[in-house]
């Protein structure tokens, strides 16, 4: 199940004010509910980057109901982690081609309709698939439309509020699949082995030969392996 995060994609959008950490785990156990068929049924959970780091946040409050989970370079499981990951991965540099690109468009485009910030953010985002980008994508991607208020100010609240999504990882004993890519700089196998070692059991693997976004340039590499793990937790 995908779903459209509030503020985000075709999803309503919200004054900056709404946004908190607990509000989207909130959200994804709204639609979990709303799906869930008997009240006993436990859910599977995959998520690349924030949704990883979502769907983390949800096995900590829930470890009970939860049978299996595919995480792909979740940035980080408390917030200092998350943030210095932001930083390795995001410093731009100052007379890059995005950087260029982004304080042109902010000459034309200068309001705070969240058209225009959405459409901004989606150019800013192009930072992720430019020539060098550290997170090692070779080119654009298909994504839904970003939600520039949505974004912004969870990392607002987040920075001041921080959070920890692994205080009751440890009673969840089921096998964590967490993938990592082999050309993300900002990421790499001993990074991935600090964050993916808050969960007691963990089935760690690198995918070759992609970057950040795993499932659609290095979907060849991680489908057989997500669908071994899957086959053994049915």
């Amino acid at each position: 199940m995908f779903y459209d995060q509030r503020g985000s994609g075709l999803s309503r959008r919200h004054n900056k004010e709404i946004y908190t950490t607990r509000l989207f785990i909130d959200d994804l156990d709204a639609v979990i509910e709303y799906y869930r068929q008997k009240p006993d049924q436990k859910v599977i959970l995959m998520g690349l980057s924030w949704g990883a780091m979502l769907a983390t946040a949800y096995v900590n409050d829930h470890p009970g109901e939860v049978s299996g989970v595919v995480l792909m370079e979740p940035g980080g499981l408390t917030w200092h982690d998350a943030e210095e990951y932001i930083k390795r991965c995001r410093t731009p540099e100052l007379f890059d081609e995005t950087s260029n690109d982004y304080v042109y468009l902010d000459q034309i485009l200068t309001g705070n309709d969240h058209n225009e910030l959405d459409y901004k953010a989606a150019i800013q985002g192009a930072a992720d698939f430019s020539k060098g980008n550290k997170v090692g994508n070779p080119g654009p991607y298909p994504f839904w439309r970003k939600g520039a208020v949505c974004s912004s100010a969870a990392t607002e609240y987040a920075r001041d509020h921080p959070f920890n999504f692994t205080t009751n990882l440890h009673q969840f004993t089921t096998t964590v699949l967490f993938l990592y890519s082999e050309l993300n700089e900002a990421y790499g196998k001993t990074y991935a082995q600090s964050v993916s070692s808050a969960y007691p059991n963990v089935q760690l693997a690198e995918i070759r030969a992609t970057g950040h976004e795993i499932p659609y340039f290095g979907w060849d590499r991680f489908y057989p392996i997500a669908k071994t793990y899957l086959n053994t937790i049915k």
